[in-house]
């Protein structure tokens, strides 16, 4: 009855909210998660895996895509996106996107190769808050990396909001030689009127559209057309969700620039990171 109670004092048109049992269950289990997290944060739950980008370009591993997992049986295989929204909600983002940050800038000292980069997502609560910028252009100075080498990742959803303010902070970060990737693209309903407004320097096509190109002659339409406008816009192109030698035909044919997927590498941890730069598509030599 609580949340039927809290519900009615924000109301501003009735003093009066009908209970819901299932609602009151879903507060009680985000509240649960809300104080897990705290817990999990304290303990250094949060770790990060790695997972390659391909380079057709190249042929060879040249990035990777820093992702988030909570190390705890509770949670091990929960989707990141549920607890990322409560940890936006209650005001943890901010330390669980500091640890992907960290640790990318900490693998790429270690590495020590200036032609690697790592793009890592970032959610708006964490993009919009007060000095996140200050302290991400800090990191490149602390690890003495260049500022080419580690990217942020936005969404479409990125942008409902403040898209004006959004777009004036990526253009500052921009300016620093940071790049900005796009992405899911394609989930969003007008992806298209977004990339002659946005500052972006990758796109990544979705991985449900990968899964389609060998069954759907319009999804081969749509990702050509794309891989088209963002070539005459010089924005490069990673493709999501690659798992065969016939999609990256496909992509490689349109002029794709990167692939991700398990074809080459499932999301690895850290001590994997260095053998994942060997992985070479089937056929080619390295």
């Amino acid at each position: 009855m609580v949340y039927a109670y809290d519900k009615a004092i924000t109301l501003k048109d009735r003093n009066y909210y009908l209970y819901d049992k299932g609602a009151q269950q879903v507060v009680e289990k985000e509240l649960q998660i809300s104080k897990d997290i705290e817990t999990a944060i304290e303990k250094n739950e949060f770790v990060t895996y790695f997972q390659p980008i391909y380079s057709l370009k190249n042929n060879r591993v040249n990035g990777f895509e820093c992702l988030l997992r909570w190390d705890n049986d509770k949670y091990r295989y929960e989707s990141p996106f549920e607890y990322i929204k409560i940890a936006e909600r209650v005001g943890f983002i901010h330390n669980i996107g500091f640890i992907t940050f960290e640790e990318s800038f900490k693998l790429l000292k270690e590495l020590n190769d200036p032609s690697l980069h790592i793009s890592v997502n970032v959610s708006p609560a964490q993009f919009q808050q007060i000095g996140f910028s200050q302290m991400f252009l800090e990191l490149f100075k602390k690890y003495e990396l260049n500022y080419d080498q580690v990217a942020i990742e936005i969404t479409e959803t990125f942008l409902i909001e403040s898209m004006q303010d959004i777009i004036d902070k990526l253009n500052q970060l921009r300016g620093y030689g940071i790049k900005v990737y796009l992405d899911d693209f394609g989930t969003g309903y007008s992806s298209l009127l977004y990339l002659a407004e946005l500052p972006i320097d990758v796109i990544k096509i979705d991985k449900e559209f990968t899964s389609q190109i060998t069954t759907s002659k319009q999804v081969r339409g749509i990702i050509s057309h794309v891989i088209g406008i963002a070539d005459e816009l010089g924005i490069e192109i990673v493709a999501e969700g690659v798992e065969n030698e016939k999609q990256i035909q496909f992509l490689e044919k349109q002029g794709c620039d990167y692939l991700q997927g398990y074809y080459f590498s499932k999301p690895i941890p850290k001590a994997q990171v260095r053998d994942a730069l060997k992985i070479v598509r089937k056929g080619v030599n390295g």
